[in-house]
């Protein structure tokens, strides 16, 4: 209970501070945003919410936690996994890491445009520990939407490579990759972190990221962070209302 309404402060708080495409000053930034935020598609793909609300009603676990609980507590709500598919159409992104426990939905989200609806080659690696619970949705959206093996992704050349790292509660161990992503990061790195609100650690440690001489601009969304490591743009926070 004292930790939600924590969480309602800190909320109130990044409300308070946030703007819109109004306070942005920045070209790239305000191209961006306005494509990948305040766009007024439909901020879902409702394939994909049909799994979350599987999952919603699943008795099943994921590690130490009940999948239902996961799904709703950690899992990116639909307008944030939908931020992240705008994004990699903007950038036209076609390399892919991702790091942590997570449900799948937000890979799916994240592969969408690539994948479903280009039916062009990737490069994509999950760095971390087997996940039936992620193989299991991501496989199934695949069969549906995509009708290509999980094994069959290759190595095209590409501009910009994103890192998406989940984070909860029991997640210390993805710093270790934050770490390696800050020190063999290139000009067209993309770092996106989710739930940097969610405990008080997690908001120092998206403080800590920002205030790292090797980052460049971040973005601020409340429920995940963004990181620029561009070199000809100077470092610059934006706390943008979501």
């Amino acid at each position: 209970m004292w930790d939600r309404l924590l969480q309602i402060f800190d909320y109130w708080g990044y409300f308070f501070q946030s703007t819109d495409l109004h306070g942005i000053h920045s070209p790239f930034i305000y191209q961006i945003a306005e494509f990948s935020f305040f766009n007024k598609e439909e901020k879902r793909i409702q394939f994909i919410e049909i799994q979350r609300t599987v999952m919603l009603k699943s008795s099943g676990r994921i590690e130490n936690y009940p999948i239902s609980k996961f799904a709703n507590h950690y899992t990116l709500d639909a307008k944030y996994a939908f931020a992240i598919h705008r994004i990699t159409h903007f950038l036209d992104i076609h390399r892919y890491h991702e790091y942590g426990l997570c449900t799948g939905i937000e890979t799916n989200y994240m592969l969408h445009r690539q994948l479903a609806i280009l039916k062009k080659q990737i490069a994509y690696t999950y760095h971390f520990k087997e996940n039936p619970v992620k193989k299991h949705t991501n496989e199934a959206w695949y069969t549906s939407e995509v009708h290509r093996d999980l094994h069959e992704w290759n190595s095209p050349p590409s501009a910009w490579e994103m890192h998406l790292i989940h984070q909860h509660e029991q997640a210390d161990e993805i710093w270790d990759y934050v770490e390696d992503i800050l020190n063999n990061r290139h000009n067209h790195t993309l770092l996106i972190i989710t739930n940097i609100h969610e405990t008080d650690d997690h908001t120092l440690n998206w403080k800590r990221l920002q205030n790292d001489d090797r980052t460049g601009v971040s973005i601020d969304l409340f429920k995940m962070g963004i990181i620029f490591f561009r070199k000809e743009q100077p470092k610059e926070h934006f706390t943008l209302r979501y």
